[in-house]
């Protein structure tokens, strides 16, 4: 399945729950969470019908997950769409690869790609404090 057959179904399920987000809250239902319904119904749909593992660590549903709690709903999308975008033979230029579950990986994690978003803490040596 080609980066956009999945990007088109990423974008309709997307869609989808943001419209059940609008129902929920006119219900006063306070439980649903429309980021964790997308992940689980890509982890019970769109992964079996995929069939390719992803080739970074973490996996791109759980980078998701991540970049969401991190970032919120719109920062952690863009982080997603990012992710799945820079995926594969490109990120083997700037990333290391680590041995998981008895591959070989891309290490990628949030970390990695938000870190310019942060002025870096000012170090002083331990005597100035």
């Amino acid at each position: 399945m080609g980066f956009n057959k999945r990007f088109i179904i990423f974008l309709t399920i997307a869609i989808i729950m943001l419209g059940k987000l609008g129902y929920a809250q006119d219900k006063r239902d306070t439980d649903f969470n429309p980021v964790g319904c997308f992940i689980s119904g890509f982890w019970r749909h769109i992964s079996k019908v995929d069939g390719k593992e992803c080739p970074s660590y973490p996996p791109c549903s759980t980078y998701s997950i991540l970049a969401f709690k991190k970032h919120g709903i719109v920062m952690g999308w863009l982080m997603t769409v990012d992710r799945l975008i820079h995926e594969g033979k490109e990120e083997l230029t700037v990333s290391p690869m680590i041995y998981y579950h008895g591959r070989m990986k891309i290490y990628d994690p949030v970390e990695n790609n938000d870190f310019w978003w942060y002025k870096p803490k000012k170090r002083y040596p331990r005597y100035c404090r």
